[in-house]
């Protein structure tokens, strides 16, 4: 049954006519639906609130325990109607069926109606009070998935996320992402720098125009990979929901497609004509077939032009390893000595009247000589290897992220600067099926990664098993960021989102192959999240008592970043907030939990505890001055072995002057008359 914690707008309006006009209602009725607990009881509203403060104790509750079982993120996420499961263990009994209306919710807040300790209790778990906020939080969320799941950033604009879909997380099912990308690109007034910002390092794609030629790109690669060549009918459309082409080129005619390319050549700029090239896209078509047609003459004098091109380019180009000239169509640039200007050529017909042996001796003399690319391709992949080899050198593997590009330094070499090494990898990984079986052997050799999923999966593995080695545990908080220029960290993990890598781990557990799960268990990895923030706030507490020496956390205390004391998966948490929850839920906690924090000397009763730190402070006092009389600025000084560090820095003198202003229960007035306490300023 659900327990509604709401309250209908017409039944105050019934109510305020009730007062008003002095008749008599079922109101009493009314109210007890409106306001009945799980258990029965009939709780009132407040005057200034909807919901009574015994309905607010009890939203923090579920919000607390909530948070608990998500693996306490930096944000809870409650839908917009969240009802507590019947039959979860991890939630007590008596919440189970209670229902939560967020909209309302935030109404109260707004109307700053709800009682200052709950909303204190509510921020402190990472309620989200604002509905905008909590939307482009979930589009970052749901972009970084999609893109984990598809390596790519072109949603298409009909896109919606599967409902029940172990790979998505539920707050984001039913969500259409196709339409948020749309919005997102023609929006005005335009997003703010920081949520460009975020979305910039996504990878998203702003342009429409950009975006097209991005699925086109990618729709011609994937017919290659499938079919070994690019003469796609005219009339062929991508097959809708077909699993081995992207969700983004679904639907679309790739026939229609590329007879607009042809005809367009003229207009397309030498980037995406250097692209197709190297696809192998024909231009022109003789017959139905796109059948190659015959290599062009060339003359004795168009041969040395090409040669004293070639040269120069040898000369000028950085290195000696090889000389190759793109895009294929290569026109000299206004830079280049005057003698040379003018100079143009197709270099895939240049190659192929190679081939073909129609190339004076003298003119292939003069290009083996610097090391001229005859073989394009064969030279292309050549490059893959070695810029894989130099990447598993440097990284220890081979799991490159998609935009991961060579950078302009050492010790990479320099013809390499500027490769696309991710893109490259994506398209070995279509292309799989159609690569000749040597130079697939050579990327077998080498431990490459061929399925998308194997390598997300290695990726995070790779993660998990960084963190191991660095902190000694796969307890991995929700919101952890690899940090940035952490030279413990790999650079390709670098601002990787690695509580979100565990997330989607645990949402594919279902599905995941047995080898896999395995795997992760090997590593210690933690199924679910609850059980992961429980092991988190134990070794924060645990840390901290071997700092400090006790378990008196302040309710500010945030573990300080950057902090080589702390681990780095614990920097930021507040662990202040943390030991009030758990004072909060001592009633609800299980046992086995509350043992533990016991046995560490875990402060339950803070009050208690707080006047317990006051007698030992005085009573030591007394015992080293002889009596209490001190001035009001003394302060026990930190870091004196001859008084116990969890008295460090009280300001003690304060203690005693507020203590003569407060009024105090007989017995801890006697506790203080027994050490001479003096009531009155000497």
């Amino acid at each position: 049954m659900h327990v509604p914690l709401r309250l209908l707008s017409t039944s105050v309006m019934m109510m305020r006519m009730a007062a008003r006009g002095g008749w008599v209602l079922s109101g009493p009725v009314v109210l007890r639906r409106m306001f009945a607990s799980s258990r029965g009881e009939t709780v009132l509203p407040s005057s200034s609130s909807s919901f009574s403060l015994e309905e607010q104790q009890r939203i923090l509750r579920v919000v607390q325990h909530l948070h608990d079982v998500q693996g306490s993120p930096r944000w809870t996420h409650l839908t917009p109607s969240f009802v507590v499961p019947d039959d979860h263990a991890a939630w007590p009994s008596d919440l189970h069926g209670t229902m939560i209306n967020l909209t309302q919710l935030r109404k109260e807040k707004r109307e700053q109606r709800l009682a200052p300790a709950i909303e204190a209790g509510l921020d402190a778990v990472g309620v989200e009070w604002s509905a905008h906020a909590q939307h482009w939080r979930e589009t970052l969320l749901a972009l970084e998935t999609y893109e984990s799941l598809h390596g790519d950033l072109l949603v298409p604009k009909d896109f919606i996320i599967p409902a029940s879909s172990p790979s998505w997380p539920p707050q984001l099912w039913g969500k259409k992402l196709g339409h948020v990308v749309c919005a997102l690109r023609t929006r005005k007034p335009p997003l703010e720098t920081s949520k460009r910002t975020a979305l910039d390092a996504l990878g998203f794609v702003w342009g429409v125009r950009a975006r097209q030629w991005d699925m086109q790109l990618l729709a011609l690669q994937t017919f290659q990979a499938q079919h070994g060549h690019l003469r796609v009918p005219a009339s062929f459309v991508v097959p809708d929901g077909d699993p081995t082409w992207p969700p983004s080129t679904w639907k679309k005619p790739l026939g229609s497609v590329v007879a607009r390319l042809r005809q367009d050549r003229d207009s397309l700029d030498e980037s995406k004509k250097a692209a197709l090239d190297a696809l192998g896209l024909a231009w022109k078509l003789r017959d139905r077939s796109a059948a190659v047609t015959l290599p062009m003459k060339f003359t004795k004098a168009k041969q040395l032009e090409i040669v004293e091109i070639a040269r120069y380019v040898y000369t000028h180009q950085g290195h000696d390893r090889f000389t190759t000239l793109s895009p294929a169509e290569f026109k000299v640039p206004p830079s280049w000595p005057e003698q040379l200007q003018g100079g143009s050529f197709n270099v895939s017909n240049f190659r192929r009247a190679y081939k073909k042996s129609r190339l004076a001796k003298s003119t292939i003399a003069a290009l083996d000589a610097i090391r001229f690319v005859w073989d394009a391709k064969e030279h292309e992949s050549a490059l893959n290897v070695e810029a894989l080899a130099l990447y598993k050198a440097m990284y220890g593997d081979m799991l490159v992220g998609q935009d991961f590009i060579v950078p302009h330094e050492a010790p990479w070499p320099i013809y390499l600067y500027g490769k696309k090494l991710g893109a490259a990898v994506s398209n070995l990984r279509k292309r799989a099926s159609n690569l000749p079986a040597g130079r697939r052997q050579v990327l077998d050799d080498m431990g490459f990664v061929w399925g998308v999923q194997d390598a997300a999966f290695e990726f995070k593995v790779k993660a998990l098993g960084v963190h191991q080695a660095i902190v000694g545990h796969v307890a991995i908080p929700p919101d952890f960021v690899v940090p940035a220029n952490d030279p413990a960290w790999p650079a390709d993990l670098w601002g990787k989102h690695l509580g979100h890598m565990v997330d989607l781990l645990r949402r594919a557990r279902s599905t995941m192959p047995a080898a896999r799960r395995a795997h992760l268990d090997a590593l210690g990895f933690e199924w679910e999240p609850w059980a992961s923030a429980w092991a988190l706030k134990v070794r924060a507490l645990e840390t901290y008592k071997a700092h400090h020496g006790h378990l008196w956390v302040p309710k500010d205390f945030v573990v300080p970043a950057e902090d080589r004391d702390w681990p780095v998966d614990l920097w930021h948490k507040k662990l202040g907030q943390d030991v009030v929850l758990l004072r909060q839920a001592a009633a609800s906690m299980p046992s086995e939990r509350r043992a533990t924090l016991t046995a560490m000397g875990f402060i339950w009763d803070a009050l208690e505890a707080t006047w317990q730190r006051k007698l030992q402070a005085l009573a030591l006092y007394h015992a080293r001055v002889g009596d209490l009389h001190m001035k009001r600025e003394f302060v026990i000084p930190a870091q004196d072995p001859a008084w116990p560090m969890e008295l460090w820095g009280l300001r003690l003198g304060m203690v005693v002057h507020n203590l003569r202003h407060t009024t105090l229960s007989d017995e801890r007035r006697g506790q203080l008359d027994a050490m001479g306490f003096p009531w009155r300023v000497a």
